[in-house]
């Protein structure tokens, strides 16, 4: 009797515990989608601002500083970034399409991330931006 009573308290125990760390884990995954989605979408929302040469505001800068922490998991988004970052601060003829470049491949690494397929004949809505 005793045994069954020590065993009944052990696995409701053990299962409420089973329970709330799976509880945080779904938790945790489902706010890290939510940052990604969120970055991404302040991502492609700016994006005018730096394919039309506008003045950078700190709203776009808040948000390309998030992404290597946001997305630290994802190696290909942190390098488009890096990329983006050596591109914006390079002082050539060419940076308009360098930095096209590299946001069109920043962007679609994000979107690729969170589930969002960009296809290379998709690639204009990416360009395609109202000001």
């Amino acid at each position: 009797m005793f045994t069954i009573i020590i065993t009944s308290l052990c696995s409701g125990i053990i299962g409420a515990i089973i329970g709330a760390i799976i509880s945080v884990k779904l938790t945790t995954n489902s706010q890290i989608k939510l940052m990604k989605k969120k970055v991404a979408e302040d991502l492609f929302g700016y994006r005018y601002q730096l394919l039309n040469g506008k003045k950078i505001s700190d709203d776009i800068l808040y948000c390309l500083n998030k992404i290597p922490i946001v997305f630290h998991d994802n190696k290909n988004a942190v390098q488009a970034w890096k990329d983006l970052f050596n591109d914006i601060n390079k002082k050539t003829e060419e940076q308009n399409a360098v930095k096209t470049d590299s946001l069109t491949i920043l962007i679609i690494e994000v979107c690729r991330d969170i589930g969002i397929e960009i296809k290379e004949d998709e690639q204009d809505i990416i360009y395609n931006v109202m000001i």
